[in-house]
């Protein structure tokens, strides 16, 4: 999946959803002004997805805190 689908679909999307349960969710999920947003700011290059159809759990190596 590519990056920026994955970004949408674990943010956007979810915040989209929750909307007729939560007003607040319209602030969420969206970067820009006025709205609520966490950040995570990583190199792409570094991140290794270890995951397989198998085992789909498994962490990403090279991201640490």
């Amino acid at each position: 999946m590519p990056l920026m689908e994955g970004i949408k679909k674990t943010s956007f999307l979810t915040a989209k959803q929750l909307e007729p349960i939560s007003e607040d969710m319209k602030k969420r999920g969206r970067l820009r002004e006025g709205t609520i947003a966490d950040i995570t700011i990583f190199d792409y290059a570094r991140i290794i997805d270890t995951s397989s159809p198998e085992i789909p759990h498994l962490c990403l190596k090279e991201l640490s805190l």
